[in-house]
């Protein structure tokens, strides 16, 4: 009977240590640092009473309720702050990743042409041999067809009767050149993912740096057409002289004269808006 059960996920959970890399441990381990420094304490050995009682006096300055402080009891928040010990590995010979064992040093990118045959000359460049692989790919796929076309279909193996033995066909002998010259790709792809990774990050990072200068291109250009339009609305010293000298007829065209000043001032304040926002 089949089992109902369904795995919800083909690779288990990552381990439970990630959920304390949040804003509020960090800021709390970067303030222990400081304590510790101030104090001259080491901190070679975890400590959950002399960690938890500096929390307690950092509660005034910091907002910890008394259930977080429970959360993080013994958890030592100074070890988020230091990057895993990668001599471990090597000590060790290697990780664990998700239930499998990695070794250190990593496998060979031929690890996966052992035991095989090749199919290329490793003198040859890898771009020239992965062309004649794929010509070699295209040809053996050709010959299948022509074999099915003409015999039809048949078993991957064939009885022989007079030594009542398994005979391999011709059809065998294809999809089993046509399997090889594969894995003889694979094993060479294999061999330049480091090299494509590094011209995909020098893509990305040209890419990047385009950017951020047609950005401060940009920021520039804004900048000199604001600096042109507010040094437009400027006043000159004569005209400012030359509008305070005039003595007041009456308050009535006083009054006139300051109302046409300001409806003048709205009125280009008002264009100079309208061009910047035509402009972006």
């Amino acid at each position: 009977m089949e089992s109902n059960e369904v795995n919800s996920s083909f690779f288990p959970p990552p381990p439970t240590r990630y959920r304390l890399f949040t804003n509020r441990n960090i800021t709390l381990a970067n303030r222990l640092v400081e304590r510790f420094n101030d104090k001259k304490l080491s901190w070679t050995v975890f400590d959950p009473t002399l960690q938890r009682q500096e929390l307690v006096d950092l509660t005034s300055k910091i907002a910890v309720v008394e259930n977080d402080l429970h959360q993080i009891e013994n958890v030592d928040l100074i070890s988020l702050l230091k990057p895993p010990n990668l001599d471990w590995v090597r000590e060790n010979g290697g990780w664990t990743a998700f239930g499998d064992w990695e070794p250190w040093p990593g496998k060979s990118s031929l690890a996966s042409l052992e035991g095989m045959p090749k199919l290329y000359d490793e003198s040859m460049e890898r771009k020239e041999a992965l062309q004649a692989l794929l010509n070699t790919l295209i040809h053996s796929y050709l010959q299948l067809l022509d074999v099915l076309g003409k015999h039809g279909p048949t078993s991957m193996a064939v009885l022989n009767e007079s030594n009542q033995g398994q005979v391999t066909s011709n059809t065998d002998q294809i999809v089993s050149h046509i399997e090889l010259a594969a894995f003889n790709m694979h094993g060479l792809c294999n061999e330049l993912r480091p090299r494509q990774a590094r011209e995909t990050l020098k893509l990305m990072m040209a890419e990047q740096a385009r950017e951020k200068r047609e950005k401060a291109h940009m920021i520039l250009e804004t900048c000199e057409k604001l600096k042109v339009k507010l040094a437009s609305l400027k006043i000159s010293e004569d005209q400012l002289a030359q509008f305070s000298s005039k003595p007041p007829i009456d308050n009535q065209n006083t009054q006139l004269d300051t109302k046409f000043c300001v409806e003048t001032d709205f009125e280009q304040l008002l264009k100079v808006a309208d061009d910047i926002l035509n402009e972006t």
